[in-house]
């Protein structure tokens, strides 16, 4: 078990977390056309030919290391054959197995988002610092990913698509009458997923994306939802620790890089 009693997969995934990456995933194959995801029970992949270089938008997840193991082969020829050029496992900080397995093949440290789980029945939201706007703009939202992570304009909209998944909400925020921070919540069961948190650069250290994020978590206790999880960049992970959320570990991004 882990922190708080939530439950792990065999991996080591948070599960709340791993079910609501799956929901990321499923979210951008039903929005982009071309995209189409490879699923076994207990594994979940998506291909995205629309964005080959961003292995994000390409990732695979697995509750249990065998069936990684397992399905490897056949990932690793789907991928190519859909001419995708970086794709990414994510693999909890525990499982030395399969990360040996994943260095093996040519895989490379992308990075060790943390696991972060939150209560909401605890949760005691801070006093505003800004005003928050509830139904933002999954355009808005586009714009500012691509603002905050250095992406040309269109880039998070090519790999997302047009149109936010069912039972998402999109909340944000303005400074000085721009656009400034903004995030995407969706209920999955009983746990309010939180992702593509994004803060452009000019509008950080206010207090906006955690004034923002405690409206969506305040609002998705009123909804009846008992929890939260999200997966936090080291840039984050402070943020959303002086909201309540408990680290849970680290899921590591092991990367495959096709030269162009």
């Amino acid at each position: 078990m882990a922190a708080a009693g939530r439950p792990l997969t065999a991996s080591g995934w948070d599960l709340a977390g791993y079910e609501g990456c799956a929901a990321f995933l499923r979210m951008i194959a039903a929005g982009v056309p071309s995209s189409r995801l490879i699923e076994q029970d207990g594994l979940l992949a998506l291909l995205s030919p629309a964005s080959p270089e961003r292995s994000l938008y390409n990732s695979v997840l697995y509750e249990d290391p065998r069936l990684l193991e397992a399905a490897y082969l056949d990932l690793a020829s789907a991928y190519d054959d859909a001419g995708i050029r970086a794709w990414t496992v994510w693999a909890p900080e525990g499982d030395r197995a399969s990360l040996a397995l994943l260095e093996s093949r040519g895989h490379a440290f992308d990075g060790a988002p943390r696991m972060m789980g939150l209560d909401l029945a605890s949760f005691e939201p801070p006093e505003p610092a800004c005003e928050v706007i509830r139904g933002f703009g999954w355009d808005r939202l586009a714009i500012l990913n691509d603002a905050a992570y250095g992406y040309d304009e269109g880039t998070h909209r090519a790999a997302v698509g047009d149109l936010p998944p069912p039972g998402s909400a999109v909340f944000g925020a303005r400074w000085e009458d721009e656009d400034a921070t903004a995030l995407l919540t969706v209920d999955v069961g009983s746990d309010c997923s939180v992702m593509l948190v994004a803060t452009d650069p000019r509008a950080r250290g206010k207090r906006l994306a955690s004034t923002v994020l405690a409206t969506a978590l305040s609002e998705a206790r009123e909804r009846g939802l008992r929890s939260s999880s999200l997966q936090a960049s080291a840039a984050g992970a402070g943020l959303y620790a002086r909201l309540g959320y408990e680290d849970l570990g680290a899921v590591t991004l092991q990367e495959r890089r096709v030269a162009a």
